[in-house]
């Protein structure tokens, strides 16, 4: 084999670029082993490349990070809400969630659904009268704010990190004590087939 004619050929740029088989690249890495041209060779590509990469290198826009990670975290599901769930599990949607400057008593942002279940962030300002669910259960953890809950005939004050759960066929009320409004990560879980 001659070696210039190898080098000359082509193919070790194309093993840089990433273009080309598995086989092929095995050769390569066993010829830059026995012949130090080719080693050689290969360094000064790599480095011709990096040089050529800075010089014609464009600087993204300076928000694209952020979108990008904002779009990735976007597709994922926030986890299924429960006694042990704690506000931190939800940051990034209350981060990246703005509350609606103008709306009358509740405003609801949907994060995550499944056929099972509705995850909603939801800016409360008052509270809900007396009533029940005959087809889900409503369970909320408070990220901002306060209430007082009364639940099949108990009354209870929650905060701040706490989890509260209005079981399905059961009356419930509540109203926000906090001065003002409440911020609750929610979800409505379908009674089970």
């Amino acid at each position: 084999m001659n070696i210039q004619e190898y080098i000359a050929s082509g193919i070790l740029e194309k093993f840089v670029l990433g273009r080309l088989d598995e086989e092929q690249c095995k050769t390569i890495l066993a010829l830059a082993d026995q012949h130090s041209d080719i080693k050689e060779e290969l360094r000064f590509i790599e480095e011709s490349m990096e040089v050529f990469a800075r010089a014609y290198s464009v600087a993204p826009p300076p928000l694209m990070e952020k979108e990008i990670f904002a779009a990735i975290k976007k597709t994922e599901t926030p986890p299924m809400l429960s006694a042990s769930s704690s506000v931190s599990d939800y940051q990034y949607w209350l981060d990246e969630l703005e509350e609606p400057t103008d709306y009358e008593a509740m405003h609801m942002e949907v994060i995550g659904e499944t056929p099972q279940a509705k995850t909603v962030i939801a800016w409360i300002k008052e509270g809900e009268p007396d009533h029940l669910h005959t087809d889900y259960t409503e369970v909320f953890l408070i990220a901002e704010g306060s209430c007082r809950a009364t639940i099949d005939g108990v009354t209870s004050d929650y905060g701040v990190g706490d989890y509260v759960e209005f079981t399905i066929d059961k009356n419930h009320s509540y109203s926000v004590t906090s001065d003002s409004r409440m911020k609750v990560i929610a979800c409505l879980v379908q009674r089970a087939a």
